[in-house]
């Protein structure tokens, strides 16, 4: 609550909250980021790299979706996104990564060099055939190889 009421020690609370193993601490924190976006690139580049660290889970889908509510044009979160995208097996993490970088600016995707190459493929992920076995959709056919 104090942090919709601006302060500044429990608005850094709910960004370590947004990117902890916590489920519900995530969906606070997702809650409260609808409300109050951030706006400042170093704590969404804070907020990218803890994200990046977490665990494959719901979590971690769940501070993804978060983070996409903003426009992203920063190329050290999208590459850090790409990164993250090519080095998971988990379907659902791949399909929040991709949801981001469908609506990041595109000037920044084209300009950076750093990205692995990324091919349309049959399903997300070829490399987890676990996951469509478990019923998985392959939602996206977007394959990138691995840094």
């Amino acid at each position: 609550m104090r942090a919709c009421l601006g302060s500044t020690e429990a608005h850094l609370r709910m960004l370590d909250a947004l990117v902890s193993s916590n489920e519900a601490d995530v969906q606070v924190a997702r809650t409260y980021l609808r409300h109050r976006p951030l706006t400042d690139t170093t704590e969404l580049r804070r907020v990218a790299e803890g994200i990046a660290g977490m665990p494959a889970s719901e979590a971690q889908v769940h501070a993804l979706e978060a983070l996409g509510r903003h426009y992203l044009s920063d190329r050290d979160i999208l590459d850090r996104l790409v990164r993250l995208f090519s080095g998971t097996s988990s379907w659902s993490v791949q399909a929040a990564i991709a949801g981001i970088l469908v609506r990041a600016d595109r000037a920044s995707i084209a300009a950076s060099n750093s990205w692995p190459p990324c091919r349309a493929s049959g399903g997300l992920a070829a490399r987890g055939q676990h996951d469509r076995r478990a019923g998985a959709p392959p939602a996206i056919a977007l394959t990138c190889d691995r840094l």
